[in-house]
């Protein structure tokens, strides 16, 4: 296996490419298979691929990942401690391609940041958490944690058995964003406004001079990033 680029782009949706199944959008990820063997180029098919992959040599969020249908996303994190590589997707700035593994360190690797979509109280006196790429956590209402609202930012350590929230990226004016979808996907910067939006206007976000939908708008620090972006 070998590399040969820092950042790999994933262009156009391919043809005859087969649908990803996981947590992610349909529409918003691509088959562990095909980034593996057409981004990486850590192989030449698909058999090799599947070779990788029943060898457990692949690791996504902290997971081992056999199924080479299963779909990867926008701040997924992709290890292969064994070549010592690390990835973490963003978007791409370049209209032609719609997201790019960012390379990173192993340290950094073990960060996750997921958005938050969901919340609601549960029995018990917990408050459930989720997020869009699937997770979900349950807190207490008196803890701290309690405190998180939709369209935050939750960070945690993907290399932990037990996923627990280590910290709270505020959906603030101030906070450092990342903007994931839209004509400019992949631009970043502090949010200087944000419209809570009407019956008929939708809740609208400005991240620098840029202004975009709330739905695409993820924190990714305080008043500087937590990762590479």
């Amino acid at each position: 296996m070998h590399t040969k680029r820092t950042s790999v782009g994933l262009g156009k949706y391919p043809r005859n490419l087969s649908t990803p199944r996981g947590p992610q959008k349909k529409d918003e990820s691509f088959p562990l298979t095909y980034v593996i063997r057409d981004m990486l180029k850590f192989a030449d098919n698909s058999r090799e691929v599947n070779k990788i992959l029943r060898e457990g040599n692949v690791f996504v969020d902290g997971r081992i990942i056999k199924d080479g249908n299963f779909g990867i996303g926008i701040m997924d994190v992709l290890s292969f401690p064994k070549m010592n590589k690390y990835y973490r997707v963003v978007p791409s700035t370049i209209k032609s391609r719609n997201l790019l593994l960012k390379e990173t360190s192993e340290e950094e690797a073990k960060s996750k940041l997921a958005k938050v979509t969901g919340k609601h109280v549960v029995k018990g006196n917990k408050i459930h958490i989720s997020t869009g790429d699937g997770y979900s956590f349950l807190v207490n209402k008196d803890n701290d944690n309690a405190k998180i609202n939709t369209n935050d930012t939750v960070v945690f350590d993907i290399s932990a058995k037990k996923k627990v929230i280590k910290k709270i990226l505020k959906f603030k004016e101030g906070a450092s964003a990342l903007i994931t979808n839209g004509r400019n996907k992949g631009k970043e910067g502090q949010i200087v406004n944000i419209a809570k939006g009407t019956r008929n206007i939708p809740p609208l976000t400005k991240v620098g001079d840029i202004e975009t939908s709330t739905d695409y708008v993820l924190v990714i620090g305080e008043e500087k990033p937590l990762i590479q972006i």
